[in-house]
Formats: C-alpha cells, structure tokens, sequence
C-alpha cells in the first residue's frame, strides 16, 4: 500500500506560497495533486485502485480542498497482501493430498473474490478454508498432549499466518500498513456449496451440536489500524 498526502510535502508548498497568489492556492494545490496522481499511477509507483480524500472525506473532488486541509490518495496493495498471506496459510497447511491447502478462499463482502485489485482501501478481507475439517486442522489435528493446547490457544494454520503478517507489517517503514486479525467467523450461505457445513454428529459443547452449523477459522485483514 501506499499513501501520498500532496498538501503536507514541504516543497510543493513552498512553492504555492512563493509563485501563487493566496487566492489561487487552493486551486494550484488541487491542480498538482491531479498532476502528481496521473505521473506516479503512469509511472507504475502506484495502483489505479485508490480512495480520495480531500478535507478527511472520501470521494470529494480535488477541487473542494480547503487549506491547511490535506488531499490524500490512499492506493489499494491488495493484490500483493493476500497473495502473501495466501501463501502463509498453504505453507502450513497439512501435505497428505494437498487439497486443504488449495481450498482457502478470498472473501469481501460476503462474496468471494477472485481478482484483488479492485477490492477498496477501507474493504475488510477474510481469508477462510472451507473445508468441514478446518477447525481440526486449526486446533488440533497431528497433535496431542500440550502440543494441543498450544495449537488451540494460538491456531495452528490461521492464527499463526496472522502472527506472521502482522509481524512483517510492523517492520515496515512507517510503521503497518495492514492489520491481520485470527477470528471464527459464522459465514452465511451462498458464498461457497460447502459452506455452512452442517454437524452430522453432535459433541460435548453447545455449539458442536448435530443439526449445527460450523463456525469457520479465518484471517481477518484491513488496511491500517481500523
């Protein structure tokens, strides 16, 4: 992800304040932060997806801006972030027939995603495997014992590629960019024929009962620190 914010680069202002009128300067300021996206977008510094914001709201034109307001373009990395925390998950993934690790599916809005860049800034992904043994493979399968504990208290597949993300994120410059979060999400019908998986047999909980849909292990990302 990047983030250019044109009215806060000292440069630019020094020279609306030298070369501009002070009448003039709010449409000079819009006029080169026009310019600027254009260059860093032509120039493959920058995605083509991103959210304007201009006096801190979403979508206004360039032209509504109001010094010492800021214009800010915040450009969406999706692509970059969920096929790395992608290839996270299928690294731990169980290896006997290689299906779990090749069944994680990209979910914004309740509809899976196939293509990434479109995805918007403020967006929140989920990243879920929608296999029915998922929670197994989470908590506790290949293990016993305090191995088991371990898993279930930090998530094997999920819980660890969170961990991993957020760690990396972290020591960016600028401090992160994206937060990953491991959650159990209850996911509705309709977003894949496998999902919800319905419990057969019933177990000792309340929620793991016959009749019972499963709730699912997932990544849950979102740019900055929403």
């Amino acid at each position: 992800m990047a983030t250019y914010t044109f009215q806060s680069l000292g440069t630019a202002l020094n020279q609306f304040t030298t070369d501009v009128l002070p009448e003039n300067a709010e449409a000079a300021l819009a006029a080169f932060a026009k310019s600027e996206l254009q260059r860093v977008i032509a120039s493959g510094e920058a995605s083509p997806f991103y959210t304007r914001y201009v006096n801190g709201i979403a979508d206004l034109p360039e032209e509504a801006t109001e010094i010492p307001n800021a214009i800010l373009y915040l450009f969406s990395n999706w692509t970059a972030i969920i096929t790395e925390t992608l290839e996270e998950l299928r690294k731990r993934s169980p290896r006997r027939s290689g299906r779990f690790a090749e069944s994680f599916v990209v979910i914004v809005g309740n509809k899976i995603a196939t293509t990434y860049d479109d995805i918007p800034a403020q967006a929140e992904v989920w990243v879920v495997n929608v296999q029915p043994y998922t929670r197994k493979v989470e908590t506790s399968e290949g293990a016993t014992g305090g191995r088991a504990t371990l898993f279930r208290s930090a998530g094997r597949v999920h819980g660890a590629t969170a961990n991993v993300m957020n760690n990396r994120q972290g020591k960016q410059p600028g401090g992160a960019k994206f937060t990953f979060t491991s959650k159990w999400l209850n996911l509705p019908p309709g977003i894949n024929a496998r999902v919800p998986y319905i419990l057969k047999r019933g177990g000792g909980r309340k929620d793991r009962q016959a009749g019972q849909a499963i709730s699912y292990p997932a990544v849950v990302i979102r740019q900055g620190g929403r």
